[in-house]
């Protein structure tokens, strides 16, 4: 079975502080940015595109795994296939959030995808780390502190906006976190 989780002053924890604090295991952001230079029109059911219109989306994605969640996942479109390390057994977990924005009009400059960008992000991030705390939480028996909630989703938010603004289609990223990242 899985390891027994150690006493809280076994290990220091991830983000530096003393013996009190609870070890957070190494965990790394997966994020990608979806762009189009154009705005979907959909029906009324939300699923048919029946036109378009001049302007930009932005799509953010984003989901946190832990190492150990990590050795046995691959990265796929809407999630994570969990590869079990004692058989074929595999299911998809879907934990990933993806966010869509858009901003209307003619596009020419970096700064006019911000009104799409920014906000794509900050929810897909804010969505997905807030989840993850609540896994481990539920799991572990402790999650992140505030400081290190407003630091893992303002880091995250940074690099999906870098990402965003770039010119081209899409593009991935990933950031880990170790012990000692100085959260």
């Amino acid at each position: 079975g899985p390891p027994a989780v150690s006493a809280p002053d076994a290990k220091a924890g991830l983000f530096g502080g003393g013996e009190e604090k609870d070890p957070i295991e190494p965990f790394s952001i997966f994020g990608t940015v979806y762009k189009q230079y154009v705005i979907d029109i959909l029906d009324d059911s939300g699923r048919a595109i029946v036109g378009r219109a001049k302007g930009f989306t932005a799509e953010a994605c984003v989901d946190l795994l832990t190492a150990e969640q990590q050795r046995y996942s691959v990265p796929n479109e809407g999630g994570f296939v969990e590869r079990s390390p004692d058989g074929p057994g595999e299911k998809v977990v879907r934990t990933r959030f993806c966010e869509k924005r858009v901003v209307k009009g003619s596009i020419s400059k970096t700064e006019q995808m911000m009104p799409a960008c920014v906000p794509a992000c900050r929810s897909a991030c804010f969505q997905a780390t807030q989840a993850y705390d609540g896994r481990q939480l539920k799991s572990k028996g402790f999650g992140f502190t505030e400081k290190e909630l407003g630091k893992v989703k303002g880091t995250c938010s940074a690099r999906c906006e870098k990402e965003c603004i770039k010119p081209g289609k899409s593009y991935d990223f990933q950031i880990p976190f170790r012990r000692g990242d100085g959260l």
